[in-house]
């Protein structure tokens, strides 16, 4: 939909809060229209990964304190995490500085195409039998990148670290991130919070 203004309307205005999971443009409507309600983004919302992306800056001061999820270290001062932005930024200059090696997505098809190529380069190219060496490599590789170690688990699920990242305004008053908690290796338990047996609903499991 276009219409988000609608949406926004039917929140109720006693909310604890919400969780906005869109992304790109929607993301930019949503959080234009609720902030234009008098709602208080950095109160009320909180963002998941494709939410905390930098192209959600153009809604400007209104973000100003919202945090989110993200599997990668938005504004991380971590080593890893700024050779690969500077890196990336100095033969893809993008405007804002950031904006682009920032991304989510950008970060992880970095990951996801660095996986390909290492897992050929331990095969030499081999991709024989349906690709069974490749694949058998990739399942067991250990990968290094700028959001940190992934591996696979036994259902081919990625182990990686996850963030709590916020919106926060930089030394020169402009919208930016700030990793503020990691937990690593969360896997697709969530860290034993879920289980095979899990019945997954509104209500449960209990927060």
């Amino acid at each position: 939909t276009t219409d988000w203004a609608s949406s926004v309307a039917q929140l109720p205005s006693n909310i604890d809060g919400f969780v906005l999971l869109t992304g790109g443009t929607d993301t930019v409507a949503v959080e234009k229209d609720y902030s234009a309600t008098g709602g208080s983004l950095a109160k009320k919302m909180l963002g998941g990964s494709s939410v905390m992306d930098p192209t959600s800056f153009a809604v400007g001061d209104p973000l100003n304190g919202l945090g989110g999820g993200s599997p990668v270290p938005l504004g991380s001062t971590d080593s890893a995490w700024t050779s690969y932005v500077q890196g990336l930024e100095s033969v893809y200059p993008a405007q804002p500085a950031g904006s682009l090696a920032g991304s989510l997505f950008t970060a992880l098809y970095y990951n996801g195409m660095n996986a390909i190529l290492q897992g050929l380069q331990k095969v030499n190219g081999d991709l024989s039998n349906n690709e069974s060496s490749l694949q058998q490599t990739l399942a067991s590789l250990q990968l290094s990148t700028p959001n940190g170690p992934i591996t696979l688990d036994s259902n081919r699920n990625a182990v990686i670290n996850s963030y709590v990242v916020q919106i926060v305004k930089d030394s020169s008053g402009n919208l930016a991130f700030k990793t503020i908690k990691t937990t690593t290796n969360v896997s697709q338990t969530f860290n034993g919070y879920f289980s095979a047996s899990s019945s997954v609903t509104r209500d449960a499991p209990t927060c």
